[in-house]
């Protein structure tokens, strides 16, 4: 494919329209595919109703679907192209978009779905219902990173209806084509087909290095199988200007950036050009919400600015969700905009710690919604498959009492697919309580940790199943955390929330990231199956999704506590002193620590607690150093704590002491802090009773 000649343009056209036209004159091979496609769009009769493609990420699977689109409307079709990112991965999601192609026109009809691989959920529903319903002409080209399910390949009709075709990297001849359609000299195609083998994406991304760089840059790096991820390395430490780079990585963070997203990151509201300048790079998409980079691409970026810049990582996260927040907090009270919580979910995509508890590309099928009536033995029968006979009694017995508990998603034929429970034992009574172990444990340790006042909410999170495979667990969490979003954002006068969970071990992780603590010695056994309880007290702790909530409300929270009101038993404080001891450089970690809610840290607004709490702590050691018998403790809290060694036997040997000498002065300096730490809090809370 030539050069297209460029004119004057055309004054009704929009930018979208010429860079359109622009990706448009950048197309190049792909002949047999193209060929295949216009046989089948002129015969009267096609030879196949199924075009399948299938190929690796950044294999221009994309670019081909726009090529046919913009072939079958020019041969006159009614063509309709979805990306899979882009539709509500449901029947009436797709059949919203698909309505005109149902109902026979004069046009041939021509349904074209790209990202595929993210419509899993309604492949058995487009393959016997929808696909069917089309008219006869029709044909439907699919694009996927997968070859086609077992349900298309072992069906014996489609086997004769449909044409598979595996996508591959460009040929030499067609990868020069699209360097010289690109403006790039000649003399240098040779050296990048070898670098790139082809691979569209890699290929339009040297173009966009060698946009932004001298033609004489030196490519002899790039010759490595992880090409993709260099070429993007090296195009970010070149660019135009500083807001340049924050625009960009901000593309990779967000779900689907938009204009609101660049001003709110770049810091001033002159974003026109920056949102126009990644609509026009190679690897960045468009769809109805925002611009979004290709898969490949927003890993590499999103991992490179995590690693390159934290700081700004964490201010790009931190203003992310802001925008998430607002959205849900402009919305009627219960509930929050569906699509604000995924894109919210989806930042998580960056944090690598988190990764195995969501599958991103099912995200788009979390639809939370109340149980029905009729739900009833359903649900009853999944907490049995999941959890025993004694807790499924139980789920009937508080689905009875509280059906508005239990919350659920549906697959797309309707069945519930996951289900959780917030039980609210605020509003339930105290022989409910009684009949149940969980939640009378809770309300045990409610009462003996900060009990709430008569108006203040206290929920349990219970019956969360069912968990047996990885993929199941990955649905629930989202469903868990999308259900925790609503909640927070529409009961302000929450206070403790409790979970009561099975494997604890696989969700530890992802509930201390939110500021949910293990209860220790609280377990609970329900059919032989131990459950362990995780809290988290709103009024004190605000935990990660205080990031959708206005500052002042947390304040307001806060205020109608007085630091005395936070009481720990001794053994209590001593374990919660050690813990802080460990994290003492991790300040969100000492933000969760039992004593940033105590009279140590009286006064401190929730984003400081843990530094507050890192500088008493550092006091409570210095005190050592008031006698000089007891600096030697000091020193071996220092080098242990706060300024560590690597390892306790290289910190022995830092002091210069035996093993077992330095082991006992560390005991014993932890001892000193933690009796001067309880005389302090003591004494503090006294004086804020008075």
């Amino acid at each position: 494919m030539g050069v297209t000649g460029v004119g004057p343009p055309d004054l009704e056209m929009t930018i979208a329209d010429r860079l359109a036209s622009a990706r448009h004159a950048r197309f190049v091979g792909r002949r047999g595919e193209l060929a295949l496609f216009d046989t089948a769009l002129l015969a009267s009769e096609a030879p196949f109703a199924v075009l399948f493609v299938h190929g690796p990420g950044g294999v221009g699977k994309t670019a081909l679907l726009h090529a046919f689109t913009d072939r079958a409307r020019a041969a006159g079709a009614h063509a309709l192209l979805i990306d899979g990112r882009d539709i509500e991965p449901s029947p009436s999601g797709f059949r919203s978009r698909c309505d005109a192609l149902l109902q026979r026109e004069e046009a041939r009809p021509v349904l074209l779905v790209d990202t595929y691989e993210m419509l899993d959920l309604v492949d058995p529903w487009l393959r016997h219902t929808l696909v069917p319903q089309l008219p006869a002409d029709a044909i439907v080209v699919i694009a996927s990173r997968k070859p086609p399910s077992k349900g298309w390949r072992g069906d014996p009709g489609w086997t004769d209806l449909m044409q598979v075709v595996p996508l591959a990297n460009l040929p030499a001849e067609d990868a020069r084509s699209y360097l010289e359609t690109s403006g790039v000299v000649d003399s240098r195609y040779d050296e990048i087909v070898d670098i790139t083998q082809g691979h569209p994406l890699a290929l339009s991304l040297v173009v966009d290095v060698l946009a932004h760089r001298a033609e004489g840059t030196d490519l002899a790096p790039f010759h490595t199988p992880d090409v993709v991820r260099l070429l993007l390395e090296h195009f970010v430490e070149d660019l135009p200007t500083p807001d340049h780079r924050v625009a960009l990585d901000t593309c990779a963070l967000v779900r689907a950036t938009t204009h609101r997203h660049l001003r709110a990151t770049v810091g001033h509201n002159y974003v026109d050009g920056l949102f126009e300048w990644l609509r026009g790079l190679s690897f960045v998409r468009e769809g109805p919400r925002g611009l979004f980079p290709h898969d490949l691409a927003r890993d590499v970026l999103a991992a490179d600015v995590r690693w390159r810049d934290p700081g700004r990582y964490r201010a790009l996260m931190l203003t992310v969700l802001r925008i998430a927040g607002d959205e849900m907090r402009q919305a009627p009270v219960g509930a929050p905009p569906r699509q604000a919580v995924l894109d919210l979910l989806f930042t998580f995509r960056a944090h690598t710690k988190l990764n195995r508890y969501w599958n991103f590309n099912r995200l788009g099928e979390i639809r939370p919604e109340p149980v029905k009536s009729a739900d009833r033995e359903t649900v009853i029968r999944m907490v049995r498959d999941s959890d025993g006979p004694a807790n499924a009694e139980l789920a009937a017995f508080w689905f009875d009492r509280q059906p508005g508990a239990f919350r659920v998603n549906r697959d797309h034929r309707g069945a519930i697919e996951t289900l959780v429970c917030w039980l609210s034992l605020t509003d339930a009574r105290s022989s409910d309580v009684a009949a149940d172990p969980a939640a009378r444990a809770v309300l045990a340790y409610v009462a003996d940790h900060h009990p709430p006042a008569a108006s203040e909410l206290v929920t349990v999170g219970r019956f969360a199943c069912p968990t047996n495979e990885l993929t199941q667990r990955q649905m629930l969490a989202a469903l868990g955390v999308y259900e925790c979003l609503r909640r927070a954002v529409s009961h302000p006068e929450l206070t403790w929330d409790v979970l009561v969970v099975r494997h604890p071990e696989f969700w530890a992780p992802l509930l201390s990231n939110f500021g949910y603590e293990r209860l220790v010695g609280s377990d609970v056994d329900i059919d032989e199956h131990p459950y362990a309880l995780f809290a988290h007290d709103w009024r004190i702790i605000p935990g990660a999704f205080a990031l959708v909530l206005e500052d002042r409300d947390w304040r307001r929270i806060r205020a109608r506590l007085t630091p005395s009101t936070v009481e720990l038993s001794r053994p209590e404080f001593e374990a919660a002193v050690r813990q802080a001891l460990r994290d003492i450089h991790r300040p969100a970690a000492l933000a969760r620590n039992p004593l940033a809610g105590t009279a140590l840290v009286k006064g401190a607004e929730p984003e400081a607690a843990g530094p507050v709490l890192a500088k008493v702590l550092a006091d409570a050691a210095q005190t050592l150093t008031t006698y000089p018998r007891d600096e030697k403790l000091y020193r071996a809290l220092d080098r242990t704590y706060f300024h560590p060694a690597p390892t306790q036997e290289r910190a022995a040997e830092l002091l210069g002491l035996p093993s077992s000498t330095y082991r006992r002065h560390l005991a014993r300096g932890v001892a000193r802090m933690i009796t001067s730490l309880w005389d302090q809090h003591h004494g503090a809370s006294q004086i804020g009773a008075q």
